[in-house]
């Protein structure tokens, strides 16, 4: 069997060491290399995940030693650091995740670098960027970049905030209050839907100020309402949207599109995501004709 194919043939054998061990033999490290980088840079989406899987478990789970000590001077590294900016938003996404888990840490100035270009152009991976990049620099200083979020021009950069001052937030006494400090900020916010979630966060901790944060804002009296988009369930939809139409990347238009229609036609339980998608596709064809 070609060696392509037993690496795309992993998602089948997971977490199988024997498995990967196997594909190894077959061929020179370099050769097997050569081929990974092949895949990460084919522009398939398939094929890109295919080649993140295999490499990301061949080093985390120590299935291939001699693969991670090849790996800091590799093609593959070199191709997976460039699908940082890879044109299709899964392929952007998993490397993110695959440089993080595989290493080196030196893979943190590579995410670092390109933290501007996520905050004008890919909003809705600025939490991962993040998070991955904190978790390879445990040491990177953190208020400098959501300072550049909460002040950004885009508003879903200013929203993105909210996710990652929950996911990714200190919990020391002094990072509690930061995240208070940052979470008044956004609920003075200039868009209502960024406004709605961080009233909505700070009631949950139980501190939003006794009178209305903003008395504009059509909500519970006391922000007790939970908004009807927040911003991971909008990351969500439009990762599910993508996914199920083969669209390669979101642009702003879209994203507005998608989040009107969800607030206009909330899902429940039990709904078929693929029919709801599918409602959505004809609604856009219709609004095009």
């Amino acid at each position: 069997m070609p060696i392509k194919s037993l690496i795309a043939g992993y998602i089948d054998h997971l977490q199988e060491g024997a498995y990967v061990a196997a594909v190894f033999v077959e061929a020179p490290m370099a050769e097997i290399d050569r081929l990974l980088a092949s895949m990460l840079r084919s522009g398939n989406r398939e094929e890109v995940g295919h080649a993140n899987l295999f490499m990301q478990d061949a080093v985390m789970f120590g299935f291939s030693p001699e693969f991670a000590r090849y790996l800091p001077r590799s093609s593959a590294l070199r191709a997976l650091r460039e699908n940082i900016r890879a044109e299709d938003y899964f392929s952007r996404h998993q490397s993110l995740h695959t440089l993080s888990r595989i290493g080196p840490r030196s893979n943190a100035q590579y995410l670092a670098a390109e933290f501007s270009w996520y905050l004008e152009h890919d909003p809705l991976n600025l939490d991962d960027l993040l998070g991955e990049l904190f978790w390879l620099k445990h040491r990177t200083v953190r208020e400098p970049y959501v300072e550049a979020m909460i002040s950004a021009p885009l508003y879903l950069a200013r929203w993105a905030v909210m996710h990652h001052l929950l996911d990714h937030g200190s919990y020391t006494e002094q990072g509690r209050l930061l995240r208070l400090a940052y979470l008044r900020r956004l609920a003075q916010d200039s868009h209502e839907r960024v406004r709605a979630e961080a009233i909505w966060n700070l009631h949950q901790l139980q501190v939003a100020n006794e009178s209305r944060l903003d008395p504009d804002r059509p909500i519970g009296e006391d922000g007790s309402h939970e908004p009807r988009l927040m911003f991971f369930s909008l990351v969500l939809h439009v990762s599910n949207y993508l996914f199920i139409s083969g669209r390669r990347d979101y642009d702003f238009s879209l994203v507005e599109r998608i989040a009107a229609y969800v607030e206009e036609h909330p899902m429940y339980p039990g709904i078929d995501i693929r029919v709801y998608w599918a409602t959505f596709a004809e609604f856009e064809h219709g609004a095009d004709v």
